[in-house]
């Protein structure tokens, strides 16, 4: 017999049922209190979350969840990922055709099949990045 059928029978079967309802009370006011606990640290940790891709200039978005933030996050570090790959071809192009006219234009000892073949890779690689 648990202690709260003990304290029911000596006070009553009345007694026993507002104990139940106080527990019951009590229990739900515990688990509300828990779940806002749980909510409140998850806003939080969004907020952390946010902060940090604030700091290093990415948008949030619409961003609700740490889900949300992370999917924004992963979106916009492929955008800046493939902007820096566009950004060195372009680069790597320029310095690869400078070497091709240079060497297509040098007084050196070399007859013309060779200027014309550098010069058509200068030409070839300019046509690449316009592509």
């Amino acid at each position: 017999m648990s202690n709260i059928d003990k304290a029911a029978e000596h006070l009553g079967a009345n007694a026993l049922k507002m104990i139940k309802l106080i527990l019951q009370k009590h229990d739900a006011a515990v688990i509300e209190a828990s779940i806002e606990a749980i909510e409140q640290a998850r806003k939080e940790e969004r907020e952390k979350v946010a902060q940090w891709m604030i700091e290093r200039s990415y948008a949030t978005g619409h961003g609700d969840t740490i889900e949300d933030l992370l999917l924004e996050f992963e979106s916009q570090l492929h955008e800046r990922y493939q902007a820096a790959m566009m950004f060195h071809q372009k680069e790597e192009r320029e310095s690869c055709k400078k070497i091709a006219v240079e060497m297509a234009n040098t007084q050196a000892n070399m007859n013309q099949t060779w200027r014309n073949a550098c010069m058509d890779v200068a030409n070839e690689i300019d046509a690449r990045g316009k592509a």
